[in-house]
């Protein structure tokens, strides 16, 4: 607040000159009484201004003291190019991962691979209102992945411990036609088998053998390891995957979206996505073609349904391949329920099942179920995970014991 000076500063004037004054009043003249006030009111605005001067410099002085704790605090993201923006994020996915595969049990420290650590750089800036220019570049290191680790390891598993490309790609997105994408990343059928609500999927989902792909059948009858890993016969046909590729998105229409691209080696596919809201149910599904080597064509989906007051929700996956030899097929359910039972984060458990056969040699099957907890804390970006597993294969001429799994860790994300 300001001082009071426009009253102090008359009344002091005013008292100067008559202490100061010895003439009488009645002695002055008109003229030097008017000189008089004509001076105060000069000395007056003079003093103001300075005042004012003072006040400004006192409040820039505290705007940049303000502004230079805040950038402390939080730096900005920053790129060389004008009007272009930047952002860095991932996260970190660390756990325990129990397995007992009917004769041995371990417990390895592992990296989950169902949502591997991993950071990346997105780059953007618009060219026009509509037209924007980006690129993303986003690498992952495992140390110790949960998808690689083996009965036979004396120690961490050294091939997973590097950096992994994931994304290394531009794309031009127009608001009317849609985006193309090029280089590395994601093809236009991934992710179609992976339509998940259930808030568990950092622990759980279609792609088991994220968990223990690497982990060898024991035989029941000699106690010997086979040559069938989980990951053989464990399978979602979730598309092509990250590639190199060209990829062309259309824009959404009513919930609806179409994507295309072509992989190296010719490999080509086609997927519709849909997603939307209606009457408190979220509501998604995926389904794609994929036109792999070796002439083996794919087909795959998958739906969620998510009732947004209750918090249950529905998923399904499926999925099979047209080759030569067997033509494999699988199926997954899951059943979950959310809350936010909690005032620092959303609870969500839930129970899943899958079947498929054909999937390693002609006449086998595999069957598996599995419970996950998931708890958030919203604050720090972390989810705290508990997932249970059994699976169970059966292979023409050989009796192979089931594999249990718990994976218990956390996910933080920045």
């Amino acid at each position: 607040m300001r001082p009071t000076y426009r009253l102090i500063v008359p009344i002091m004037l005013a008292c100067s000159v008559s202490l100061f004054n010895t003439s009488p009043v009645s002695a002055q003249s008109n003229a030097e009484l008017l000189d008089e006030t004509r001076r105060i009111n000069a000395r007056m605005a003079e003093l103001e201004a300075k005042i004012l001067k003072a006040e400004e410099r006192a409040l820039a002085a505290e705007a940049k003291a303000e502004a230079i704790e805040d950038k402390s605090d939080t730096p900005p993201n920053t790129t060389g190019l004008k009007g272009a923006r930047l952002a860095f994020s991932g996260h970190l996915n660390r756990g325990l991962l129990f397995y007992d595969d009917g004769e041995e049990d371990d417990i390895r420290h592992v990296d989950n691979d169902n949502s591997s650590t991993r950071m990346r750089v997105i780059g953007d800036a618009d060219i026009t209102s509509e037209l924007t220019v980006g690129t993303i570049f986003e690498v992952q290191f495992e140390s110790n992945s949960s998808r690689d680790i083996q009965q036979t390891d004396t120690g961490s598993v050294l091939s997973s411990n590097s950096f992994t490309e994931r994304k290394m790609e531009i794309y031009i997105d127009h608001q009317r036609f849609g985006r193309l994408w090029l280089g590395q990343g994601d093809s236009a059928s991934i992710g179609t088998s992976l339509v998940d609500f259930s808030g568990t999927t950092v622990v759980g989902y279609s792609g088991l053998s994220d968990v223990g792909a690497s982990l060898l059948f024991r035989d029941t009858n000699t106690g010997e390891l086979s040559t069938i890993e989980m990951g053989d016969v464990l399978r979602n046909f979730d598309g092509l995957a990250r590639d190199d590729r060209i990829r062309y998105d259309t824009p959404e229409y009513n919930g609806f979206k179409l994507s295309t691209s072509i992989a190296d080696d010719d490999e080509k596919d086609l997927s519709l996505r849909y997603n939307t809201s209606l009457g408190g149910l979220k509501i998604g599904a995926a389904a794609s073609y994929s036109d792999r080597t070796a002439g083996v064509d794919q087909y795959n989906g998958s739906f969620s349904v998510l009732h947004s007051q209750s918090g249950l929700s529905v998923t399904a996956a499926t999925g099979s391949q047209s080759r030569t030899g067997s033509d494999p097929t699988f199926v997954y359910g899951k059943l979950g329920f959310q809350q936010q039972r909690f005032a620092f984060g959303k609870t969500a458990v839930s129970i899943d099942t899958y079947y498929a056969e054909n999937t390693n040699v002609e006449g086998d099957e595999s069957f598996a179920v599995g419970t996950q907890v998931v708890q958030g804390i919203s604050s720090v970006g972390t989810e705290i995970f508990l997932g249970a597993r059994l699976v169970d294969h059966e292979t023409p001429g050989q009796d192979l014991d089931e594999v249990a799994t718990i994976l218990t860790g956390a996910r933080v994300k920045f």
